[in-house]
């Protein structure tokens, strides 16, 4: 009998250990996500990484690291189903990193130090959770407030306890993610994109698509403050999927340089080279498309057009909240630009309202403009 009780003893220690230390950082992702970019940490933390400035809190200056980072495995950015902004990255000694946070705790940067189901948890800059234990460090907001900070951190203590069965490694995007090789890569839903610019990934999407249907998959390079993204649409639906692709075929080489085009206070801009006749069919199924563009000329612009067009959004001065934007449709002359770019989305960060920078901030870093190119297969 008393073996019986050592053997019982010593398969239940090394089942504790063995789920300690197999234990997944991802897991920690939340499952509902809508977005995910993944970013191999040599290139997140690089003087030209977009996102190194999410990480200056933690990097030892004159050791030039993470402190506490495991910096041979990928870090990960991510948009939850909740609205959360967050980043999850593995420990490779929390220690270390736990002591590093404690020093940041004495200068002011980190706050309000809470224990909570064997994690650690603080705030800093007054909107973000900061959580960590043995194997994840784990960031998420924005928030505002005691209480929802409170409930943040009850929230990312289970994501932090997640198993595989719960986990991210069970969806679809994550498949999706996966099939990827770039360094920094990404997977989007549709609905987790600016209303504007789902709408245009969407395009030539069946009446009736539900933007959680359509995935925008792209490969990520930065470059002087301009992050692009290279790629295209793709669905779990096939039906939706084959559409896409279809539809893919009315663009052309844009022959004009866009670039000059977009002024300072262009929000967003949207640049291809169609037939008119082509494109309207699509811009009829695009309900979200079709409001934007409505009560302008934009339809005969549009229905008129055989070559390079432009679609551009600028704020609204008046003080209106029920309509943010100014659309116009510019019908382009040929050009002589001879390049792959057949349709082209560049968000103007600097251009967005301020109140929306300030949130985002911490995740933009040095992102000055986001480019979308549509890759050609």
């Amino acid at each position: 009998m008393k073996h019986f009780y050592l053997i019982i003893l010593l398969i239940t220690t090394a089942l504790g250990i063995s789920s300690c230390s197999d234990h997944d950082y991802t897991n920690a992702i939340p499952s509902n996500s809508t977005a995910l970019i993944e970013v191999g940490a040599a290139d997140f933390i690089g003087e030209q990484s977009p996102f190194g400035s999410l990480f200056m809190p933690f990097v030892d200056q004159e050791a030039k690291r993470l402190k506490g980072i495991d910096l041979t495995r990928d870090i990960y950015i991510f948009a939850s189903g909740n609205g959360d902004l967050g980043m999850c990255a593995p420990l490779s000694n929390s220690d270390e990193l736990n002591d590093f946070i404690i020093r940041l705790e004495n200068l002011g940067v980190m706050k309000n130090h809470t224990e909570f189901e064997g994690k650690d948890f603080y705030t800093c800059k007054e909107q973000w959770v900061v959580g960590y234990d043995d194997n994840t460090l784990l960031v998420m907001g924005p928030v505002t407030g005691a209480d929802a900070e409170a409930r943040l951190m009850r929230r990312m203590a289970k994501l932090m306890n997640q198993g595989d069965e719960q986990s991210i490694k069970n969806s679809m995007l994550w498949k999706h993610l996966e099939e990827r090789t770039s360094p920094i890569r990404m997977v989007a839903q549709a609905s987790a994109l600016p209303e504007q610019v789902a709408a245009t990934v969407m395009l030539g999407a069946p009446k009736g698509t539900d933007a959680d249907d359509v995935l925008l998959e792209a490969d990520m390079t930065y470059d002087n403050g301009t992050l692009t993204l290279s790629g295209g649409t793709c669905s779990y639906n096939p039906n939706i999927k084959q559409s896409l692709k279809q539809s893919q075929e009315i663009y052309r080489p844009i022959t004009v340089d866009w670039q000059c085009i977009m002024g300072d206070t262009t929000i967003i801009g949207v640049f291809m080279n169609v037939s008119g006749e082509e494109l309207m069919p699509h811009l009829q199924k695009n309900r979200a498309l079709g409001t934007m563009l409505m009560g302008t000329e934009a339809f005969d612009r549009i229905r008129s057009n055989n070559g390079d067009i432009a679609i551009l959004l600028t704020p609204k001065m008046d003080g209106k909240t029920e309509d943010l934007f100014n659309t116009r449709v510019l019908n382009l002359p040929p050009g002589k630009k001879a390049g792959k770019e057949r349709l082209v989305v560049a968000i103007n960060v600097e251009a967005m309202a301020k109140p929306l920078s300030q949130a985002t901030m911490p995740f933009l870093g040095k992102i000055k403009r986001i480019i979308y190119n549509m890759k050609e297969e």
